[in-house]
């Protein structure tokens, strides 16, 4: 199957008069036709810069981009603004992360899908009102038609999430980024706008982006994952095999914040130590070195992502070997084992 996105050594840098920030550092992932692909980081790490620059939102004075975007073959970091106004909407539909915020409060819900339909297809006022009213019933808006009436305020943010979701969908795009969908809701709505856009992604065959700070919420939907610190994937695997067996020390500390339900607590929450660093003040070699408890001297040395199982879609960027890595993961913490592992590395 050929991919429906295809990122290739991503590169995004902010320049002011003295310095270049980069915000994205190489960054190569695909999305394929029905495939829910999650970008998992903590703030900072550089998922919403990756998907605003895919949609070319990012561009403008003071912005370096780098590396290829494919988009069904088409390069979108060439491609004209043109090329880019007509794919957004249509073929690529994003959703935003505050729908409060995306939504024009002053105009009716139905006022605003109705302009995203018209604006790229040439079909009569009568009949994008009723495909409006069909996509706010498939996702589960009750009273359809009369709600199209309604303004952004008198949702609930779950509504008001499914109204973004709604819009995205609204063109039968083919590409569907959805930048933090479940911020801010309740676990119960978290559960049903996730199970939406799973069943339309069965539905309708949709390649999806999922952008989110927590691996809990794509336990059940993502069939790949890409963990990212810094501007950088620092792990790239199927789902099982990050939950199965993680292999960067960052991806350890995700899962360990995850509250768990079939065990007993017996114990605070892992967290993981300090911040992440500012993309001025980036780290020389492993940029997660200073936070990470099983560092070592030749962290020092930038590692590669890069796959050191049998498995050669299961990739990360750590020095430890995979054995070292499931002592330590075994052992709690392992900070007894630095030492000895220091002294064999």
């Amino acid at each position: 199957m050929s991919a429906l996105l295809n990122v290739e050594d991503l590169r995004v840098a902010f320049v002011n008069e003295k310095d270049s920030y980069r915000a994205v550092d190489g960054l190569s992932f695909d999305v394929n036709p029905g495939e829910i692909v999650a970008m998992v980081g903590e703030s900072g790490s550089g998922k919403s810069v990756t998907a605003m620059t895919i949609l070319g939102l990012t561009r403008g004075p003071g912005v370096g981009i780098s590396g290829r975007i494919l988009f069904d073959g088409l390069d979108l970091v060439t491609a004209g603004e043109a090329v880019l106004q007509r794919l957004r909407g249509a073929e690529i539909a994003i959703v935003f992360q505050d729908p409060l915020a995306a939504l024009n409060p002053v105009q009716r819900i139905g006022t605003q899908i109705i302009e995203q339909i018209r604006a790229h297809e040439r079909i009569s006022q009568k009949a994008a009102r009723a495909r409006a009213v069909e996509c706010l019933e498939r996702v589960g808006i009750p009273s359809a038609h009369e709600r199209l009436s309604a303004y952004p305020h008198e949702f609930s943010g779950g509504m008001r999430q499914r109204v973004m979701i709604a819009m995205a969908l609204s063109c039968s795009p083919r590409l569907l980024i959805a930048d933090e969908p479940t911020t801010g809701l309740d676990v119960t709505v978290q559960a049903q706008i996730l199970a939406e856009l799973d069943d339309l992604r069965a539905e309708m065959g949709l390649g999806v982006l999922l952008v989110t700070h927590d691996l809990g919420v794509v336990a059940d939907i993502a069939d790949r994952v890409v963990v990212m610190y810094a501007g950088r994937a620092v792990e790239r695997a199927p789902l099982d095999a990050v939950f199965d067996d993680p292999q960067h020390p960052y991806t350890w500390g995700l899962l360990g914040s995850i509250p768990r339900t079939d065990t007993p607590r017996l114990e605070r929450l892992a967290t993981i130590p300090g911040q992440p660093p500012l993309p001025s003040e980036l780290p020389k070699g492993c940029t997660f070195a200073p936070r990470c408890p099983h560092r070592f001297a030749r962290c020092a040395e930038a590692p590669l992502l890069e796959s050191r199982l049998a498995d050669a879609d299961h990739s990360d960027r750590c020095w430890l070997s995979p054995e070292d890595k499931r002592v330590l993961r075994n052992t709690g913490t392992g900070i007894g084992l630095l030492g000895e592992l220091a002294a064999t590395q």
